[in-house]
């Protein structure tokens, strides 16, 4: 994978660890990606661990993603 830049702490990351999708209204929207010292801190359950119905809101370790049966 390429190099990112870390949506925490800003500093470029040859491994980055897609978290979240970035919903926008104006257009598509975009991968949150963070170093991996981030995602540990912050306990953001990686994109590739989400459930299949995950929306690709940020998750919590210990916490199902929201998904479209939830937002009705």
């Amino acid at each position: 994978m390429s190099t990112q830049t870390c949506r925490e702490c800003h500093r470029s990351t040859s491994e980055p660890v897609a978290v979240a999708l970035e919903h926008v209204a104006s257009g598509p929207g975009h991968i949150v990606y963070l170093c991996a010292v981030c995602q540990f801190a912050l306990g953001l359950v990686p994109l590739d661990e989400h459930p299949a119905d995950s929306l690709g809101f940020p998750a919590l370790h210990g916490r199902r993603p929201e998904t479209e049966r939830q937002r009705g």
